[in-house]
Formats: structure tokens, C-alpha cells, sequence
């Protein structure tokens, strides 16, 4: 205690080094902690469920299209489930679009199709009422109850009383019988359905695949399987007996009259299985390596830190030589003065810590902030007690790094040389010097890696921000509607949809305006095998496309440029010949370029479309994509796919969200019950995209602004400092003749040395962190000669501005004065 209370003591006799100390120590640890807290929730934290770590995901593997997981079909879950003893559970699940009415409100809800077996193999039980199970589950479309997420419980008012009432979900009377816990969010982080639904409700629920035989055929893969491993099996013995039970479930699904070809390719089919604690992540696998980078920037910045606040402290305590020295000649031991430094360097740290929650809950705030909204939803980064512990370890550490070797050179002085000299001994020794002149070179070095990062994820999110998207960016309302929710079918679906588009394309300030099945960079794209009359597929080629069901007006909203022929309109109706737009991707890949008036179909046997137009290639999927993959757009009136939900695509003169109220006043005349939902613009569709971008960009740019002034404060600090410890020395060069030119370029020798040292090994860094960083740039190389250059005139020029004063300082003196220093 003695050690603590002389330790505050001290710190409160130099309220401006404190202060200094303090505000760079929290930025440190304040963004290490927020990294710790976004790495914890995204890459460690496994589901709140029990066992977590006795879980496993299974997927589809095909060789032929590799990277691709198929999913299962039913009957293959139901093989899984009641064959592979090695399993204690196997559930499904599937996401499911929904539309919920109670008290005359319409909300569009997130939903999850999930076999009676979910909760009982996830082992979660229920808030309030009851989970489902195996026994809601096993007649087709005969089990019409619901169980509600904790969250949009409360939404609806958090009634403990809910549980039993019925609501309206997509038409279709249904019991709400429990409620999840608060904590449980599902099994994929990114996704947190408002609704969980028995798996047999499907035919009745979901319009896709809404005939029990669709359902229920081999060939419809559509499900996610996950399942919990039998007391004492591993997970090696679970997949081989898994595998045995999958391949038999193959050949039931191959048709007596199946090509050798397609018998090869589904054979070739495999069963693989990963560890499922953090469940089918999607998301972390995505994340991880931007999350990773991060979590290495703010370490480099701590480390910045940590060197800076150690340089600091060399110079403070060779002002408390003298002090170490009485110490020591009072019987003070090395250890007992050292321990003392220590002491008061770690309740630095332990005070810096605590402010460094506050630094934290800030960048976790930017972090979350960035983050598309879907995306957040099973994310806290609230700090909770590992976040606590984490920062107290790191505080610690911090404390220890930055403060051990100045408390080791405090203590190794000798009492008798310090007392007697002019100067303190520890200000003078060469060896002191060259460890602050290397902790500077540190610090360089480590602030040019930053900088060089924060330059190439600015390029990475300008490139990509100035690509050629092949459609409008700007002035572009987005929003869907599903009217299958609200038992809309066939032609019935297609008048109001067309009713829609025509009224809001007259909506007063609306240029143009149609609906599609998907919207540009959704990630929402479907893939269908297509026949082209005189094409010859490679061998082992299975000819297809995208495509989208568009109505008239859509291209000419997304302002997509026609290249030979014409669009899709009104009169390409039901009772008119097929016809479609293909991309310049498809015309030159299957028409060699001269695809107007070709046809093709989608699979033998399925009408034929003619090519009226072809359109410029765009980005389809994300705007990284190197090659345009072949697309088609077929007229909404005329296209065999179902039509669910669409998304309007209104450009506009204004402000698109301006517009909405008109467009919503449009849909309740024609159907007051139908909601409206993903209400967004092209361009924060666009920039949603980038969220991980934006968000490496920001930190990194943050971080790095950061390490240089923590960089440029250490420069200044060792020269004002060698100034100040020198003044007799250049007092005594001015007496005998030295020029003021000649003692600042002495002090600008010594920042350029330190600093082109810094550069070199920063460069080196640079160089070997190449690889890593490559996957997640574009239009830009680790050694991009812009990004290099400018950070090294952004570092050599706060350097020769943190150098400036003390050189002026040392230019100015006075003989006379600098000769009677102490």
C-alpha cells in the first residue's frame, strides 16, 4: 500500500506527463479492447446454447462446382435423422419470408422454417410457454403454431398473455405457443428470425416449393443441417457414418433414366462436416480476416503507444536520477526501486485501462455504426465481463511493456556516479540514447505500416466506389413487397404487381420506374441450366445464366445501357410471343455476339424466348466481380417462375426517400394489408456492400492519424530532451565557433536517421505482410508506389515538423547562458 499511495503521489506531482501518459494509454488500450470485444463476438463466442462445442454443421459438397455447398434435401435430413446413431439430434432449417397481422398492424417479418427437432438438439428452452417438437412436425401443413424470438416479442408489446393468441401469418391463422430466451438469436450470427415455424408448415407458408411433392423430392436441396454429436463419438467416426447413410440416400435419387454424365456427377457427391459452435458461420467466415487485420492495427498501435509512453519515461526518470540515487544510498535495494517504477507505471495503466472502456465503447459504437443493419443483429459488443477482463489484462501488459525497461534502467544506476555528477548518468550514457533513438525507429516504423494500411483500404473503397456498376447509382428508390404472403397467385399476383409499377411510374417527380425478382448487389442472384438451339456445351458443360422476372420499366430505371435491340414493355404480355434481354456476357458466350432474334429456353422441353435486346454487362453480385456472369431478364408477365417477392426500383428527381409516402399511399389503394419492406436507396444498397470495406478504411485511417501525432510526440520528445540534457554542449560548439545553421541541422541529422531507419523497417514490414492484406484489396497492390510514397512524405513531414522547434530552440541559444546550465 505504501507503494501505491507514494505512486499516486508522484503521478499527481507532474499533472501534465499524467495527462499525456493517460490520454495516450487509453487510446491504446480503448481500441484494443473494442477489437477484443468485436473478435469475441464474431470469431469466439460460440451459441448460447448448451454444449455448443458437441455441435456440428454438415453440407454438400460437389466436386464440380467447387466452393458451393448444396445444402440437403428432406427425405436426406430425415436419412440423417433416423439412421446415423452417431448423431444425439439432427435438426433443419430454412429461411422463410413472412407477412404478420395482429391488432390491424402489418409488420414483414424475418422467419425460419426449423424442424421439431431444433430445439431439442440445440438444447434451448423457452422463456415463456414452450419451444416446438417433434410432435409439431410431422404432419404436412398440420401444425399451424409459432414460436416468437424474444426480441419481436417485445416489439409486439412483450404480453406474457401473447402466448396462446393466434396471429395472422402470410393469411393463415397461427398460435403463438412460446417465447425464446432473450440471449438465444438462432444458429447463424447474421440472422435472427422474428418467427420459428414447424418445418411442415412449408407447403403452406412458403410459395416456393409450396407442393408437399416439391417439398418433399430428393433433387430440392434447400436446407441447412446441423447436428449434435452422440456422447463419446468424435467427429471423424460421425462423418464416416454419416457418409455411408448420404451416399445411399444418392442413389435413391438418381431417375431410372439418368445420363451416365449426370449418374458420375451425383455420385460424385460428398458429405462434409465442420465443427458447429458458432453454428453455420457465415458470417464469421467472412469477417474473419478483416477482423483479423484490425485486431493487428490496433496492436501496432498499442505497441506505438507503449513506445512512446517508455520514451516519456526515460526522460522522466533521468530527472529522477538524483531521487533514485538518494534511495539507493539510503539502502534502497535495485529491486525495491524498481518495483516502486513499476508500481507506479502499472497504476498508470490500470487508471489509462479504465478510460480506455470509454475509447472502446466509442469504436465499437463507429464499428456497429458501419455495419449493415442485417448483419448486427446478433452482435453485442456492450462491455460485459470478458470485455472487462480483457482490458485489464491488456492494461496490465501495456504497464509492464512500456514500463519495464525504464524501471530496470532506474534501479541499475550507481548511487555514487549519479550523485556526483552535473547531469544525471542516465541522460548521458550512450546507451540510453540509442534505446530512445531505437524506440523512436519503433515507433516509425510501426506508424509507416499503419499509414500504408489506412492508404491502401482508402483505395480499395474509392476503387470500388468508382466502379462501373453497368446500372444507376444514384436517385434510385428501393423497396419489395411479396403479395404470395398475402395469398396472391398466378394471374392474380401479376395484375397487381403491373397495377403497382404503372402507379408509381406515374407518381409525380418519378422518371421511371419497375419491379424485379432481385435488385443489383444483393447477393440474391438464381442460377438456371439453359438450352440454346446450335450451341455446343464444352464437355463436361452444363450450359446456364442468371436471370431476373422484371416488369417494363425496369431497365430503363436502372438506367442499364441497351446495346443492340430493345427493352421489355407492356405489350410483351401473357398472349404474346416470349421474349427476352440477355447481357453482352451471354450473347458473346452462347450467340457469339449476334444474339437478336436467337432463341433459347430454360432446360429441354420449357417454351422458347427470343432475344430482343442485348444490354451492357453490370455488377451483379458484388462489385468485385471480375467477369460478368451470363444474364437474362424475362418479362414478369411472361416468365414461368413464381412470382413472390419483387423489388421496386423507382428513379427519381429527388431525394428517393421523399417519394416513399407517395409510394406507399399507391400500394394501400390497391391492397391496404400488404406490407412494404426493405425500404433502402441504390446507394445505401451499394454502400451496405462495403461495410466491411468502410469499416477497415475508417479504423485503419483513424488508427493511423493516430500513431503518426503518437510518432511525432516521440520525435519532439527525444529532441526537446536532447536539446535541454545538451544545452552546456551547444553552448560550448557556439563559443568556439559553431553556426545556428549548423546546431539544427545537428538535430534534423539525428530525426533523419532515426526516421530513414523507421522507413526502412517499416518498408521491410510492408513487404512481408504483402500476401495477407492482397485478398482484401482492389484495384491496388501492399506495394502500391502512390500509397508509399505518400505515406513516407506525410511521415517525413510530420517528423521535420516535430523537429522544428527544438532545433529552433537549439539554434537560439545563448553562449553565455547555455555555458551556465545545470
Amino acid at each position: 500500500m505504501s507503494d501505491i499511495r507514494h505512486a499516486i503521489r508522484v503521478l499527481r506531482s507532474s499533472p501534465t506527463f499524467t495527462l499525456a501518459a493517460l490520454l495516450v494509454l487509453a487510446l491504446g488500450i480503448g481500441a484494443n479492447s473494442a477489437m477484443f470485444a468485436l473478435t469475441d463476438a464474431v470469431l469466439l463466442r460460440p451459441l448460447p446454447v448448451r454444449e455448443p462445442g458437441r455441435l456440428v454443421v454438415l453440407s454438400t459438397l460437389d466436386p464440380s462446382s467447387p466452393g458451393m455447398d448444396y445444402g440437403f434435401s428432406y427425405p436426406g435430413f430425415l436419412d440423417l435423422r433416423d439412421s446415423v446413431s452417431a448423431f444425439s439430434g439432427v435438426l433443419a432449417t430454412s429461411g422463410l419470408r413472412l407477412s404478420v397481422s395482429q391488432n390491424g398492424q402489418n409488420l414483414r417479418c424475418s422467419g425460419e422454417l426449423v424442424t421439431g427437432t431444433y430445439f431439442t438438439t440445440l438444447g434451448v428452452r423457452p422463456f415463456l410457454g414452450r419451444v416446438l417438437t417433434p410432435e409439431d412436425d410431422r404432419v404436412i401443413g398440420g401444425h399451424p403454431v409459432v414460436v416468437l424470438d424474444y426480441a419481436f416479442w417485445q416489439r409486439l408489446g412483450a404480453d406474457p398473455g401473447l402466448v396462446g393468441r393466434e396471429l395472422l401469418v402470410n393469411g393463415k391463422t397461427m398460435t403463438v405457443v412460446g417465447v425464446t430466451p432473450r440471449e438465444f438469436y438462432g444458429t447463424e450470427l447474421s440472422y435472427r428470425p422474428q418467427l420459428r415455424v414447424p418445418m411442415t408448415m412449408a407447403p403452406v407458408l412458403r410459395p416456393v416449393g409450396g407442393d408437399p411433392a416439391t417439398m418433399m423430392r430428393r433433387t430440392h436441396y434447400w436446407l441447412k443441417v446441423m447436428a449434435r454429436l452422440a456422447p463419446g463419438v468424435s467427429i471423424e467416426q460421425a462423418q464416416a457414418a454419416a457418409s455411408v447413410v448420404f451416399k445411399a440416400g444418392l442413389l435413391e435419387e438418381l431417375p431410372a433414366d439418368a445420363s451416365e454424365q449426370a449418374r458420375k456427377r451425383i455420385q460424385s457427391r460428398t458429405l462434409a462436416m465442420r465443427p458447429g459452435a458458432q453454428g453455420f458461420g457465415g458470417m464469421q467466415r467472412a469477417a474473419r480476416l478483416p477482423i483479423l487485420l484490425l485486431g493487428g492495427a490496433t496492436f501496432v498501435l498499442l505497441l506505438v503507444a507503449c513506445a512512446n509512453l517508455a520514451n516519456l519515461l526515460l526522460a522522466r526518470n533521468a530527472n529522477r536520477a538524483r531521487e533514485f540515487a538518494v534511495r539507493g544510498a539510503l539502502g534502497g535495494t535495485r529491486w525495491r526501486i524498481a518495483r516502486q517504477v513499476l508500481v507506479e507505471n502499472l497504476l498508470l495503466s490500470g487508471v489509462a485501462g479504465a478510460l480506455g472502456l470509454v475509447v472502446s465503447s466509442w469504436v465499437s459504437g463507429v464499428v456497429l455504426g458501419l455495419l449493415p443493419v442485417g448483419n448486427a443483429i446478433g452482435i453485442e459488443l456492450s462491455p460485459d465481463a470478458r470485455a472487462v477482463g480483457a482490458t485489464l489484462v491488456i492494461s496490465l501488459a501495456a504497464g509492464a511493456l512500456f514500463g519495464l525497461v525504464p524501471a530496470l534502467r532506474s534501479a541499475g544506476q550507481d548511487p555514487a556516479t549519479a550523485l556526483k555528477a552535473d547531469t544525471p548518468t542516465l541522460a548521458s550514457a550512450d546507451g540510453v540514447f540509442s534505446l530512445r533513438s531505437t524506440l523512436v525507429v519503433a515507433q516509425v516504423a510501426m506508424s509507416f505500416l499503419l499509414l500504408v494500411g489506412a492508404g491502401l483500404f482508402l483505395r480499395t473503397l474509392h476503387n470500388l466506389n468508382r466502379v462501373d456498376t453497368g446500372f444507376a447509382r444514384d436517385h434510385v428508390l428501393v423497396a419489395t413487397l411479396d403479395p404470395s404472403l398475402n395469398g396472391y397467385k398466378g394471374e392474380r399476383a401479376t395484375a397487381l404487381l403491373s397495377d403497382f409499377a404503372q402507379r408509381v411510374a406515374a407518381i409525380p417527380g418519378v422518371k421511371q420506374a419497375g419491379l424485379s425478382s432481385v435488385s443489383p448487389i444483393s447477393h440474391s442472384w438464381d442460377s438456371y441450366g439453359v438450352s440454346v438451339p446450335g450451341y455446343r456445351p464444352k464437355e463436361g458443360e452444363e450450359p446456364d445464366a442468371s436471370a431476373a422476372s422484371v416488369s417494363p420499366g425496369y431497365l430503363e430505371a436502372m438506367e442499364v445501357p441497351v446495346r443492340q435491340g430493345r427493352t421489355l414493355t407492356w405489350r410483351d404480355g401473357a398472349g404474346a410471343p416470349r421474349v427476352a434481354v440477355i447481357n453482352e456476357t451471354m450473347a458473346r458466350d452462347y450467340f457469339d455476339g449476334a444474339a437478336l432474334g436467337r432463341h433459347f429456353s430454360f432446360g429441354s422441353g420449357d417454351p422458347e424466348f427470343e432475344v430482343v435486346g442485348v444490354v451492357a454487362d453490370g455488377k451483379y453480385v458484388d462489385l468485385r466481380e471480375e467477369r460478368a456472369p451470363r444474364f437474362v431478364y424475362v418479362s414478369m408477365l411472361q416468365s414461368s417462375f413464381s412470382l413472390t417477392e419483387m423489388t421496386l426500383h423507382a428513379r427519381t428527381g429527388g431525394d428517393p426517400l421523399g417519394y416513399l409516402d407517395a409510394v406507399k399511399r399507391e400500394l394501400r389503394a390497391l391492397d391496404p394489408t400488404l406490407p412494404l419492406a426493405g425500404v433502402s436507396t441504390i446507394e445505401g444498397q451499394l454502400a451496405e456492400s462495403l461495410a466491411s470495406e468502410r469499416i477497415l478504411a475508417t479504423l485503419g485511417s483513424a488508427f493511423g492519424v493516430i500513431a503518426l501525432l503518437l510518432a511525432a510526440v516521440g520525435v519532439y520528445g527525444v529532441l526537446a530532451f536532447t536539446v535541454a540534457r545538451r544545452t552546456r554542449e551547444l553552448g560550448l560548439r557556439m563559443a568556439l565557433g559553431a553556426r545556428p545553421a549548423d546546431l539544427s541541422w545537428m538535430i534534423f541529422r539525428q530525426v533523419t536517421i532515426a526516421c530513414g531507419s523507421g522507413l526502412i523497417v517499416g518498408l521491410a514490414g510492408v513487404a512481408a505482410l504483402q500476401g495477407v492484406a492482397r485478398s482484401v484489396l482492389y484495384g491496388v497492390t501492399p506495394a502500391d508506389g502512390p500509397v508509399l510514397v505518400g505515406a513516407v512524405a506525410v511521415l517525413a513531414s510530420t517528423a521535420a515538423l516535430a523537429a522544428w522547434l527544438p532545433a529552433r530552440r537549439a539554434a537560439r541559444l545563448d553562449p553565455l547562458v547555455a555555458l551556465r546550465h545545470e
